[in-house]
């Protein structure tokens, strides 16, 4: 049975953990209703650029539907961003994580999906998977499983700048043109709600825009041409894609820092009281045991 010395012990550990997991609890909560805010901007912002490029292709024909087949002679026109999948060789995958832990299974559902995707794709013969990390955890750990994994700069899973994700959209779009990569997928953790964090496959090239109806009010008059604005167009839809992803991602990774620290508070809290109900019964039956010792020499005498 432990003694009372070594039960006061545990009380003040707990204690001091109870402190740490209650200020990261905050901290992350205020971390999170700020990357909330940016993926909101950010995802208007992407989306409003992806109404604008639906927009060129339905206004050049008006029955196209994007990522679809077309037989038209009109398609000509249509970038190789949007080329076919029937037969996929290379794939490039983006798997992005944290670069701390603490966030429940955060990192470990990222982990899977992104190791059952690669076994996915072996088991249908394709010929490269080139593996791209965002995060110092999913870096760690795939690469010791899957040789060839390159980890971009570890700061993109924080705060990335607009020149890294520039730099990735546009290394990941020549490498689709260039036939390097005929499918680009992220993997990484989805902003569901404040306390649910979705581990999701998205597939970033061939580029498919969001169901959407252009309006007749949305039409657009294009200058210099519409070829020109269309292809400048693909170029921000790409890096504002990426960048909906990361701060998607970013806004996941604090939700699910502030739930776990939140259950660790709890969990400190309920253990804290344990303890102190076993510190005050021993301490009870201890001075018990001395009243009865003091009477019994009493009695003796």
């Amino acid at each position: 049975m432990s003694s009372l010395r070594e039960i006061k012990g545990r009380i003040a550990t707990v204690g001091n953990t109870l402190k740490i997991t209650s200020a990261m609890s905050m901290i992350s909560s205020v971390k999170l209703h700020k990357s909330q805010n940016v993926y909101i901007k950010a995802k208007k912002y992407e989306n409003t650029l992806s109404q604008i490029l639906k927009a060129t292709y339905e206004q050049e024909i008006p029955d196209f539907k994007f990522g679809e087949k077309n037989q038209s002679a009109k398609t000509t026109n249509q970038s190789s961003i949007t080329k076919s999948q029937d037969l996929l060789k290379n794939i490039t995958l983006v798997v992005i994580s944290s670069n701390t832990t603490l966030c429940g299974a955060f990192n470990s559902n990222i982990e899977k999906l992104a190791t059952d995707t690669i076994k996915e794709y072996q088991d249908k013969g394709t010929g490269y998977i080139q593996i791209l990390t965002i995060g110092k955890t999913v870096a760690k750990h795939l690469s010791k499983r899957f040789p060839g994994v390159e980890s971009l700069p570890d700061k993109m899973a924080d705060r990335p700048d607009t020149r890294e994700i520039e730099e990735l959209a546009s290394r990941l779009s020549e490498m689709h043109k260039n036939g390097e990569a005929d499918v680009v997928e992220f993997i990484y953790n989805h902003f569901a709600s404040a306390s649910v964090q979705k581990p999701v496959r998205e597939r970033f090239l061939p580029l498919i825009l969001f169901d959407y109806q252009v309006k007749d009010s949305e039409r657009y008059i294009y200058e210099p041409g519409l070829q020109e604005i269309r292809t400048d167009l693909i170029k921000k839809c790409l890096v504002a894609k990426t960048n909906l992803i990361l701060a998607d991602s970013r806004a996941a990774e604090h939700s699910a820092r502030t739930v776990a620290m939140q259950m660790a508070t709890d969990n400190a809290q309920k253990i804290l009281q344990e303890l102190s109900l076993q510190y005050n019964k021993m301490r009870q039956q201890a001075i018990t045991n001395e009243l009865l010792d003091i009477m019994g020499g009493y009695s003796s005498r």
